[in-house]
C-alpha cells in the first residue's frame, strides 16, 4: 500500500510537470564532495555505546527538492521540481544506515531510540539534522510507468549532535557534507541516492577529529 500510494504522489509530479509546459526548470545545484577515507574505530572507542536518535513525530527529515528527468536521454523537458515526501526517506532508514557505518570500522552502535526516551541504554546518543537536501534523479521508463528505477546525484548537509546520557548534555557537535551518484540505472534510485549521502555524511563524522578524541577519553 505505502509503494502505491509513493507511486501515485511521483506520478502527481510528473504530471504536473507536464501541465505546465511554460515553467523553467533548471536541475537543482548539487553540492559534490569526494568520499571520506573511513576509519576504523580506536580500540578505547570500541568500548563506548553509541546509539542513534530518532526524531519522533514528524518523520524522514526535510523532503528534498528533487528535479526529475525524464525519458531515455534524461533531458530537461516539462518534467517537474517538488519539494516532497514521494521521495524522502525514512528516519529508520537513516538510523540503519548510521548503525550499518558504524559498525563496519568497529564501533558499538545500539538500535535507535527515540528522542526524549528514558533509560537509554548507549553511552551516547547522536542526532542528525539534514538541511539542504537536494537531489537530480533521472526515471528513463517514468512514461511507462516505472517511477523507481533511475539514476542521479544528491547532497545534503548533515548537522550531528552528540549527547552523553549521563550528562544528559549535548557535548559535541559537528556538521558534515553528504553526496551520493548513481551513474547507472538502480531499483529505488531516490531512496539509494539519499541512504548513499546520508552515508557519506556519516563517513565524514567518524573521521572528524573532535569525534574520535571525544571517544577515546576514558569514561567518567
Amino acid at each position: 500500500m505505502r509503494y502505491q500510494l509513493m507511486t501515485a504522489a511521483i506520478l502527481a509530479v510528473l504530471t504536473s510537470g507536464c501541465a505546465q509546459p511554460q515553467e523553467i526548470v533548471r536541475v537543482n545545484e548539487i553540492e559534490r564532495v569526494g568520499d571520506v577515507r573511513q576509519v576504523a574505530a580506536e580500540p578505547a572507542a570500541q568500548t563506548r555505546t553509541i546509539a542513534y536518535q530518532l526524531p519522533g513525530g514528524r518523520s524522514g527529515g526535510p523532503a528534498p527538492r528533487v528535479t526529475v528527468l525524464r525519458g531515455p536521454s534524461c533531458r530537461i523537458g516539462s518534467q517537474g521540481v517538488a519539494r516532497t515526501a514521494a521521495f524522502a526517506v525514512t528516519d529508520q532508514d537513516y538510523a540503519n544506515v548510521f548503525q550499518d557505518e558504524l559498525r563496519r570500522v568497529g564501533y558499538q552502535a545500539l538500535d535507535a531510540v527515540t528522542a526524549g526516551a528514558r533509560d537509554v541504554r548507549a553511552e551516547f546518543v547522536i542526532a542528525a539534522t539534514m538541511a539542504s537536501v537536494r537531489m537530480n534523479v533521472c526515471l528513463p521508463a517514468a512514461d511507462l510507468g516505472d517511477v523507481y528505477g533511475g539514476k542521479g546525484e544528491a547532497s545534503m548537509t548533515v548537522r550531528f549532535e552528540v549527547h552523553a546520557s549521563a550528562r544528559r548534555s549535548m557535548v559535541y557537535a559537528t556538521t558534515q557534507a553528504g553526496y551520493a551518484k548513481l551513474d547507472d540505472v538502480t531499483d529505488a534510485a531516490a531512496r539509494e541516492l539519499l541512504r548513499a549521502a546520508f552515508a557519506r555524511a556519516v563517513h565524514g563524522l567518524l573521521a572528524d577529529e573532535g569525534f574520535r578524541a571525544l571517544l577515546r577519553t576514558p569514561a567518567r
